[in-house]
């Protein structure tokens, strides 16, 4: 009679451990957690990983490979921000707004911006420049090679007198 209650609880102990690996083994291929997780030191993921709700992280993040952001990517810092994206640059919406870090060039319109600031079009290039305040408009500012700086500028759209202004002076 011993013999017997010794086999049943082999059999219930190898059962148990059968289960056990079993369950690694279903874990280690899909995991589900509904509560929150903290992780302390390097989490890492191989293969896809799919994020639903909220992700804070605190610290350096490294994305290696292509990342996909379904949704508003928020960068939240109180002092100077600094963003790598490495020498492939970025490219948001097909050209819309490219960033070039091998040249130091921003473009809109073209994935290959010719100059520091560059906007092309198919169609007439149009640059708008205006302001929400009240008495306040436009102004384009250069600096000349003599380090004296011009302003650009219209008189109000209600004036007789609509007018183109160059003058030495800064916007404002």
């Amino acid at each position: 009679m011993n013999n017997v209650s010794e086999n049943r609880n082999f059999g219930f102990f190898l059962l148990a451990v059968i289960a056990m690996f079993l369950s690694v083994l279903y874990t280690s291929q899909a995991t589900t957690i509904g509560t929150n997780v903290s992780v302390s030191g390097t989490l890492a993921s191989t293969g896809n990983a799919t994020l639903s709700g909220t992700l804070a992280v605190t610290g350096t993040s490294a994305f290696t490979g292509d990342t996909t952001f379904n949704g508003d990517l928020n960068i939240n810092k109180t002092t100077e921000t600094a963003v790598s994206f490495g020498t492939a640059g970025i490219n948001f919406d097909s050209n819309t707004l490219v960033i070039d870090p091998s040249n130091n060039r921003v473009g809109v319109g073209s994935s290959t911006p010719i100059t520091e600031f560059g906007v092309q079009s198919a169609a007439t290039t149009t640059i708008s420049i205006g302001s929400t305040g009240s008495n306040s408009g436009g102004c384009i500012q250069l600096k000349g090679t003599d380090g004296i700086n011009f302003r650009i500028y219209a008189t109000a759209s209600t004036s007789i007198t609509k007018q183109l202004h160059v003058e030495a002076g800064n916007c404002k």
